[in-house]
């Protein structure tokens, strides 16, 4: 099913995977930091044929809208995996559909299927043969049939008209985006299947939760959480939907090196009663005083925004700057040791 908006809210996935964007909707929006993340990628010398800027409109959503979407990322489990430009997208996005009288249901439902199950069966016939129903299988291209090109959420031939539409291809953006009930259009088929509810939990002593920011368990306090899928009863009780999947031991047959003692010390942070310690205290410390919007960017009206780097997606903020464990490396490798190199 093809969508069609009156406007378009797009990322910078969307502008940089999508050729015309101005087939499905009327106007172009986006805000302020994605916009300069578009700039920023397009100073690189092989993305410099990507269009320009100045045909979208740039407009920021109100701080209402960005603390609902905050809220609302945060039961669903999707806050730790959004950038700040993600969110002030999907902020956007609601703010023209509330303008457009649209209204959202503030509790994030179950599992929310969307694309039929039965596309699965109906590909496998009878006599055991497999027919592929996708492009480039003795299927011309047509009038008839060009609609049904990747680039929806679905294939279906039939066109929806909605108020405003988000265009991106982050799967925690679609999975956000449906929770709300806002409408996605994403590029060249990626698209998830299913909206979910996200949780952590604990490999060690198999402790659930639906809190999602957590580094540490809450019940043994260890670094050993995964991202699955819960559900959250009426009662509040989470349960986890657990497909057992392998731990990778890698780089755990190592032995911890030796803790060295001082201020500048970066000794290996493997549970949570070490962030007791002085030192970590001190930098958690100096974290809550720094500014959330510490960098700052000339827009294309020459006035001054803030905006935090995209590619810094902390947890917690406080924690930001502070690494837990090491890795899959060898921690006694002398390859890791720093070294002051000069050139002749």
């Amino acid at each position: 099913m093809s969508i069609h908006a009156k406007k378009i809210v797009i990322d910078t996935g969307a502008y940089m995977r999508a050729t015309h964007l101005d087939r499905y909707g009327e106007r172009l929006h986006t805000t302020q930091k994605v916009a300069l993340e578009i700039q920023k990628f397009k100073d690189d010398p092989a993305l410099s044929c990507l269009r320009s800027i100045e045909t979208i409109n740039i407009e920021d959503p109100e701080d209402s809208d960005l603390e609902l979407v905050r809220s609302f990322a945060k039961s669903t489990g999707d806050l730790p995996f959004l950038s700040q430009a993600d969110i002030s997208a999907i902020a956007l996005t609601y703010k023209f559909f509330r303008q457009g009288g649209g209204t959202i249901n503030l509790n994030p439902k179950e599992n929310i299927e969307i694309l039929p199950t039965k596309f699965a069966n109906d590909s496998v016939k009878s006599k055991g043969k497999f027919e592929c129903s996708g492009f480039g299988f003795n299927k011309w291209i047509t009038k008839k049939n060009l609609n049904n090109l990747p680039g929806d959420l679905s294939s279906d031939s039939s066109s929806t008209n909605c108020i405003v539409a988000c265009m991106t291809t982050d799967y925690s953006m679609q999975n956000l985006l449906l929770h709300m009930g806002l409408s996605v259009i994403t590029v060249n088929g990626l698209a998830i299947k299913t909206a979910k509810r996200w949780g952590l939990i604990c490999r060690a002593c198999y402790f659930a939760t639906s809190n999602s920011t957590l580094l540490f368990c809450e019940k043994c306090g260890h670094n050993t959480l995964d991202k699955i899928a819960i559900n959250i009863s009426k009662d509040g009780i989470v349960t986890a939907i657990d497909k057992r999947k392998y731990i990778n031991t890698r780089g755990t047959i190592y032995s911890i090196p030796k803790q060295k003692v001082g201020r500048h010390a970066n000794n290996l942070i493997l549970s949570q009663d070490q962030m007791l310690m002085p030192g970590f205290i001190h930098n958690m410390r100096a974290n809550q005083h720094k500014k959330k919007d510490s960098i700052e960017h000339l827009n294309l009206n020459g006035a001054i925004v803030d905006m935090v780097k995209s590619y810094e997606k902390p947890r917690n903020p406080v924690m930001h700057g502070i690494k837990i464990g090491f890795g899959k490396g060898n921690p006694n490798s002398n390859m890791w040791v720093k070294r002051n190199r000069f050139k002749y």
